[in-house]
């Protein structure tokens, strides 16, 4: 489970704003705090049942999230045109491969029901 401060740390990792582990400076911590809350809006927005923005988002939602973030503020950053790319494709045109897939495993939580068995 990571917590929104995660997610913005691994954003900023992921960006190459800071070096792993390595703090962030409180701009970039802040742009990152707004990519967070932009996401998550965004994910609210299409009808998603989501977290709240104190809780934890599930692991297995957070590569998906960290890239959505990632691509909302990849003009910001000097990032390099391998990187560009990278995230371009991973999350899809304007972000719909990486929603589509937090939909998918978003349905599965809130779904999977234990159904009784018949003996």
């Amino acid at each position: 489970m990571a917590s929104k401060a995660e997610a913005q740390q691994l954003t900023g990792e992921l960006l190459r704003i800071i070096p792993i582990g390595q703090a962030m400076q409180s701009q970039d911590e802040a742009r990152m705090g707004e990519a967070y809350d932009e996401v998550h809006a965004e994910l609210e927005n299409i009808g998603l049942p989501v977290w709240e923005k104190t809780e934890e988002m599930p692991d297995e939602i957070t590569p998906h999230f960290i890239h959505l973030m990632a691509f909302n503020k990849l003009n910001l950053y000097p990032a390099s045109d391998t990187l560009r790319l990278f995230i371009q494709q991973t999350v899809g045109p304007e972000g719909n491969t990486s929603k589509d897939q937090i939909k998918a495993l978003m349905r599965e939580a809130y779904c999977n029901v234990d159904e009784p068995t018949d003996y």
